[in-house]
């Protein structure tokens, strides 16, 4: 299913954030469970796409087949011990707290997010180190 996407630099930096957090290659949470693992790829985020502020925050999804998405929707529970095992853990309170503020989400600069996106798409910066820059 097709996720909804806004029109405009906000749609534009929405798709790019999923490209980049799906270049990952892989599901995230291969090997966690027993669950088989199903081809395609998805942006899985952990704070739900409704918040501006961390709708686009890196630290705030994970690459991810669509059975471990399906799975972790419908049981947000594992979804919750999971993120415990990942390096999400470090900084879930402050990407929840993020979300909460809607001052910060009217501030969302678009296209400086379309921008950080394009320079992990090309190479110029990891997905890491863009990661580790979401936290200043």
């Amino acid at each position: 299913m097709a996720v909804k996407r806004n029109k405009g630099i906000k749609g534009k930096a929405d798709k790019f954030f999923s490209e980049v957090i799906r270049s990952v290659g892989y599901c995230e949470a291969k090997d966690w469970d027993d669950l088989k693992c199903s081809p395609q790829l998805q942006c899985m985020h952990i704070i739900s796409r409704k918040y501006n502020a961390t709708r686009c925050d890196l630290r705030n999804a994970f690459s991810g087949c669509a059975a471990h998405h399906r799975y972790f929707t419908d049981h947000p529970r594992q979804f919750s011990r999971f993120i415990t095992t990942t390096c999400a853990h470090k900084y879930y309170d402050d990407v929840w707290r993020r979300s909460r503020d809607s001052s910060i989400g009217k501030q969302v600069d678009w296209e400086e997010r379309v921008a950080l996106f394009t320079d992990i798409k090309q190479g110029r910066i990891s997905l890491q180190e863009a990661r580790s820059l979401e936290e200043n």
